[in-house]
């Protein structure tokens, strides 16, 4: 029984302690305040909802579209028609040191 009582009286101790070393305490919001709870509340809320519909329109059109030559372009065709004939592709090396 002695030795019962001393081993609940440590582990108490211990419980203690960890408790004290425990210093984090999470802010829990209640579900109730995640939506806007009066008129002003509810005007910044439409307020925002619209800044990001109207940010979303300003950058729609504003999207990476490269523009692509028309010698890139008869290029690049050139380049299937000859992988298509069969013929072996003409190296970056080749090109460079075929006028040499």
């Amino acid at each position: 029984e002695r030795v019962s009582q001393k081993r609940s009286k440590l582990v108490e101790d211990q419980q203690l302690r960890e408790q004290e070393l425990c210093t984090f305490a999470p802010k829990i919001l209640p579900r109730s305040s995640a939506r806007p709870s009066g008129p002003v509340e509810h005007q910044q809320y439409v307020r925002s909802r619209k800044l990001g519909q109207v940010e979303a329109q300003v950058y729609a059109d504003v999207t990476h579209r490269p523009k692509i030559s028309a010698f890139a372009q008869n290029w690049s065709q050139q380049q299937k028609d000859a992988a298509v004939i069969g013929a072996a592709p003409v190296t970056v090396f080749e090109r460079l040191y075929a006028d040499a």
